[in-house]
């Protein structure tokens, strides 16, 4: 089991300099992909700054957090939160 966070997530669907590196070390993973619902907050919250800032628009950001849903639905397996997780 691998666990994947948003740092390392968010190059594979908004292009930055590491994007590259990412991919090609992604290909080399071998196990199960992880993550959890902490990745799904932190990568609206990656969006919405990149709408406000002008780095993307909405329909940018929509079809971007498509594509990653999309992506975790159908590549990893998603890790259940618990209270003790947020203390």
């Amino acid at each position: 089991m691998v666990y994947l966070d948003t740092s390392f997530i968010a190059p594979l669907f908004i292009a930055e300099d590491t994007s590259d590196a990412v991919e090609n070390h992604l290909r080399q993973i071998d196990g199960t992909l992880v993550t959890s619902d902490w990745t799904r907050v932190e990568f609206a919250s990656l969006l919405a700054r990149r709408v406000r800032m002008k780095e993307l628009n909405i329909a940018q950001a929509d079809a971007i957090r498509e594509a990653f849903e999309v992506t975790l639905l159908s590549s990893f397996q998603m890790l259940v939160l618990s209270s003790a997780d947020c203390a």
